[in-house]
């Protein structure tokens, strides 16, 4: 199909206005019918009137014009849209996925992405192996390049979680120049690629290529306003979040692209949609004030932030080791010796492999601190609440050690019984360390 692939619609393409000041055109249907260079919109035709207008990329999303009837296609939108937290069902859709065959590439691309979605809320090794194999089934059966572009997305979102960065690179930075209106996902993505690796200058570049596209509402309408914020989000959290492993501080930025960072930090705080954006302020902010000198300021950030992401994902979410590293050097810089040493204690019990690297710095460290000047005080108890070890379980504990341990590992914890039989059939019993 013959795309510019800096644009996400090309002629005759089925597309809904949206976010229109005109509120009356809101939801009207339109076909499209060329770009117009000069004011870089689209000419669109209205199709219940045939008047003509133009409007701005992020004014269109994408209509999926159901054509003909095809059975198997409503059977499996229905469960798309209606048992999505149903994992016999959702394996039942991946299989229908895989075979179906009569349907346009936007109706497959829609439902893969309502059923990776829906997978992708399980936190499971063997559920993000199988959405990569279906995605990749799917991706080879489309012919659209705009819609190979969404379910490569999603693919590398899956990737993610199984930590393939390199995989993620090979599958998105091919996009960055083809990325049909759909740069800033692409950018969302590869942002978790290189922050591994620390390539701020990747990150630096690439945010700006998805920051001017934003500004010049050339992006996909099909992007939710929030998908665009968290560009932002993840853009100013890589860059502050980054840690220099030969001494465990965070990466210093030239006053330039602290500049870009807070500019990212206001344009982030636009729009305010759920638990996980409630808090990002809290972090951002934070390493702002840390950066600033502001150790105490950061410290009350770091411990609201805390105990918002625990209350909503638990204490297995990368996210309280952040906290707690941050929360460490705001206490060696104030040279607090116990608090300090609390919060490492904190880290090593909480740690994965992504920040294992960092232990040596971290203790030497805190072994810096002159014996002359610690203060020596009851360090402050950080509280932690776990989330329940089923996979398919989304529950977290209402307050620290509610949930019960597995009698034979003493590692898993769970909610309930049925989700201690369901974890124990689902991969548990082979890895229970009894």
């Amino acid at each position: 199909m013959d795309r510019d692939p800096h644009l996400p619609f090309t002629k005759g393409d089925d597309a809904q206005l949206k976010n229109l000041s005109a509120t009356h055109l809101n939801g009207k249907f339109v076909v499209v019918l060329f770009f117009d260079t000069i004011s870089e919109r689209f000419a669109v035709e209205i199709v219940d009137t045939g008047k003509q207008i133009k409007v701005k990329a992020v004014n269109l999303s994408h209509w999926i014009r159901n054509t003909t009837f095809h059975p198997e296609y409503y059977r499996l939108l229905g469960i798309s849209e209606n048992h999505n937290d149903d994992i016999d069902t959702l394996r039942e859709l991946a299989e229908g996925l895989r075979t179906i065959s009569g349907i346009t590439d936007s109706q497959k691309a829609y439902l893969a992405a309502n059923w990776a979605g829906s997978m992708l809320k399980f936190q499971s090794d063997l559920l993000f192996k199988e959405i990569v194999s279906t995605m990749e089934i799917v991706l080879d059966s489309l012919d659209d390049p705009y819609w190979k572009v969404v379910v490569t997305t999603l693919l590398a979102q899956a990737e993610h979680e199984l930590k393939n960065y390199d995989r993620m690179v090979e599958l998105l930075e091919p996009l960055v120049e083809h990325h049909y209106g759909q740069l800033p996902q692409i950018a969302f993505s590869l942002f978790e690629c290189y922050k591994p690796h620390d390539q701020y200058e990747k990150i630096l570049q690439l945010y700006m290529k998805a920051d001017e596209l934003i500004e010049r509402k050339n992006h996909c309408g099909d992007l939710p306003e929030q998908n665009i914020q968290d560009v932002y989000r993840k853009f100013v959290l890589c860059m502050l979040l980054g840690i220099d492993e030969t001494d465990s501080l965070p990466i210093k930025h030239t006053p330039n692209v602290m500049v870009l960072i807070k500019v990212a930090i206001c344009k982030a705080e636009r729009v305010v949609h759920n638990n996980r954006d409630s808090f990002y302020k809290y972090i951002s902010k934070a390493f702002l004030e840390y950066h600033e000198g502001n150790y105490d300021a950061a410290i009350e950030l770091l411990e609201a932030h805390n105990e918002e992401i625990q209350s909503n994902f638990g204490s297995e979410d990368v996210g309280v080791c952040q906290v707690l590293i941050m929360m460490f050097h705001c206490y060696v810089e104030k040279n607090d010796f116990s608090n300090a040493k609390y919060c490492l204690k904190k880290f090593k019990k909480h740690t994965d492999s992504e920040y294992e690297i960092l232990m040596p710095a971290l203790e030497r460290r805190l072994n810096s601190i002159n014996g002359s000047t610690k203060k020596k005080m009851k360090p402050k108890k950080i509280r932690t609440k776990g989330r329940c070890n089923n996979p398919f379980c989304l529950k977290v504990e209402k307050h620290e050690k509610q949930f019960q341990f597995c009698s034979g590992c003493r590692i898993c914890k769970y909610c309930s019984r049925k989700c201690q039989k369901i974890h124990w059939k689902n991969g548990h019993k082979e890895s229970c360390k009894k």
